[in-house]
């Protein structure tokens, strides 16, 4: 009797991992298909926007297109979001940001909508909260947008209010330097709509439960509190709520922080449209790849209309022959896509910069750090992620994507910068983006030829100095080669200063191969 319920125990617990494996086959491939034609009315909606000779109803047509498909993404969002919770495969993730800087963006956020429902919505601040703080910003984010957009949704009538304060922690185990310090943010939504009774409170946060008062709006899916509490369980507090019908409801949950007393991170930017490449640097070109052609339209012309040089290819096998063509300064690859996928492409791309970069007899036609390729995928998984990051990508971006994260992400691989109608164009001339021909190959190659000069005692030592990451003494010894070699000199004290001794490393075997073929022959 007991192996036979050992062996139907087993045979249970195979099937309900077979049909867990199932169940995230077909939410990964539902996620895709949804989120794909969705990457292309929303990003269509958002260029359309742009257009400022657009007469004021079709503006006003583009913005109800925008917030319906937002909310179709959110919905979406809402049940894969609650499907990760059940795998047990969301997790934590601390980081560094401006808390103000994401106050700011919600109440901008959320005051048109409150507005055009004749509400009065606002965020009180305690004048006692840190700059910059610790957590899982993009849960808090989420959490805080639920909580919003549920009290704007069910309030009728008055007024909708985001209160925000704080206070040292007191506990005996803290641990506090000059860095960071214990702290306790406090954070209550409170509104005047319709209410809760009080023999719903306990299901409230129950999967796919909504209150009888605010089920008759007929949207959402009763998965956004429940996902709220979730998260502010992660985060180390508890979720909480007070309400009766006709009154309005307090929505509250307090949790810890470090709260960063020092540190440069940047300050949130400007939501001002970007309306084009600032002019005192040359078009960086790039390559898009998607085999979806309203997708592929849609990336060209969001990136044409600010001032890029676009190329497009369908899959990956075009993708590798305009690579190795037109030489890009960054690659847009989608992941999915027949004949070659981008998880190949990518990897080949890879390949063959390494094969040019260990190349002994021929010039480089690659700059010192590998071109950026940024990722495109409808997945939202994070075993998707990681898959993607393995192939080579150096970042992804989920579809649907919104145009400005595109372009930030541009702005930090490629250090452009943008224009957005307001003052005086930026004139940095840090910004512009080397050709790789004209600029940057020159550079490597004749230090790679310089490096080769060198005696192989001098060559030897720093290499050696160089693998023991002994800044100090590679910074010695390229002084001692500076009154013969002083171009050399620079370019490698620039990488010093930088802390990029891998790539001094770089240059430093690929002249020891060289030399080396020198003595063979």
């Amino acid at each position: 009797d007991r192996k036979q319920a050992e062996a139907a125990l087993k045979e249970s617990m195979e099937a309900a991992e077979s049909a867990n494996r199932a169940k995230s086959i077909f939410l990964a491939n539902m996620s895709h298909e949804l989120r794909t034609p969705l990457n292309a009315i929303l990003g269509f909606a958002q260029l359309m926007a742009r257009d400022l000779t657009l007469p004021l109803e079709k503006r006003n047509q583009i913005g109800i297109i925008n917030r319906s498909g937002n909310h179709l993404l959110n919905l979406i969002n809402d049940i894969l979001e609650m499907s990760k919770i059940e795998a047990g495969q969301v997790s934590f993730t601390a980081q560094v940001f401006h808390l103000d800087g994401l106050l700011d963006s919600l109440e901008e956020m959320f005051q048109l909508r409150a507005v055009e429902k004749g509400l009065s919505f606002r965020v009180d601040r305690s004048l006692l909260l840190p700059q910059q703080i610790e957590t899982d910003e993009n849960k808090l984010r989420q959490v805080l947008i639920n909580l919003v957009g549920n009290a704007i949704k069910f309030t009728i009538a008055g007024q909708v209010i985001l209160r925000i304060w704080g206070q040292e922690s007191d506990c005996s185990n803290q641990v506090d330097t000059e860095s960071f310090r214990e702290f306790t943010l406090h954070f209550e939504v409170e509104d005047t709509g319709v209410g809760i009774d009080p023999a719903e409170l306990e299901s409230l946060f129950e999967p796919f439960i909504q209150s009888r008062n605010r089920s008759a709006s007929h949207e959402g899916t009763g998965l956004g509190l429940s996902i709220s509490r979730q998260f502010v369980k992660l985060m180390g507090g508890d979720l909480t709520v007070s309400s009766a019908p006709g009154v309005g409801s307090i929505f509250s949950f307090s949790i810890p922080v470090r709260r960063m007393e020092s540190g440069n991170t940047p300050l949130p930017s400007s939501l001002s449209p970007i309306l084009k490449l600032a002019t005192h640097q040359p078009p960086p070109r790039i390559l898009v790849v998607e085999d979806q052609k309203n997708n592929r339209q849609l990336l060209v012309q969001v990136l044409q209309s600010v001032g890029f040089e676009v190329e497009a290819a369908t899959n990956g096998q075009e993708a590798i022959v305009l690579w190795e063509r037109w030489q890009p300064h960054l690659i847009w690859m989608d992941m999915r896509m027949p004949i070659m996928d981008g998880y190949e492409a990518t990897r080949r791309i890879r390949e063959q910069e390494q094969a040019w970069l260990s190349s002994p007899t021929q010039p480089l036609p690659q700059p010192l750090s590998p071109m950026p390729i940024i990722a495109l995928t409808a997945n939202v998984f994070e075993e998707d992620r990681a898959r993607v990051m393995e192939a080579g990508c150096n970042d992804f971006v989920r579809k649907p994507f919104q145009e400005r994260e595109l372009l930030e992400k541009m702005a930090t691989y490629l250090k452009v910068q943008y224009y957005d109608g307001s003052g005086d164009e930026p004139d940095s001339q840090q910004s512009i983006v080397p050709d790789r021909f004209d600029a940057m190959v020159p550079d490597r190659f004749d230090a790679i030829v310089a490096l080769q000069n060198l005696a192989p005692t001098q060559l030897a030592d720093l290499h050696q100095a160089t693998l023991q990451l002994d800044s100090q003494q590679v910074s010695c010894l390229i002084a001692q080669i500076a009154p013969d070699h002083p171009e050399l000199a620079v370019v490698l004290m620039k990488e010093v200063d930088n802390f990029n001794l891998d790539q001094i490393l770089n240059l430093l075997q690929l002249a020891m191969q060289k030399q080396e073929k020198i003595q063979e022959k």
